[in-house]
């Protein structure tokens, strides 16, 4: 993903900062989750309207390799926010 942005928005961070994390570990729930677990407060309501946002926008960009990925990235999220044992 390489994502090189900085925004003021602490849960955006978190979330982009997550996906690559699981775009590097190919998912390994023993990288992403002492990430997940170090931002527990991050892990609420807001982050799922935050999802939603970004997987909105990224199929109205129409780009089918990257929106695949991403898609693919976010659902691997989701899997692991649902197994998460915190």
């Amino acid at each position: 993903m390489g994502r090189n942005r900085k925004t003021s928005d602490p849960q955006f961070e978190f979330l982009l900062e997550v996906i690559q994390a699981i775009e590097d570990s190919r998912g390994d729930e023993q990288v992403v989750y002492p990430l997940l677990a170090a931002n527990t407060d991050k892990i609420n309501d807001r982050l799922a309207k935050l999802l939603h946002v970004v997987g909105t926008s990224i199929l109205e960009k129409g780009e089918i390799y990257e929106t695949a990925l991403l898609l693919g990235y976010i659902g691997d999220l989701s899997t692991l926010i649902a197994q998460f044992p915190l």
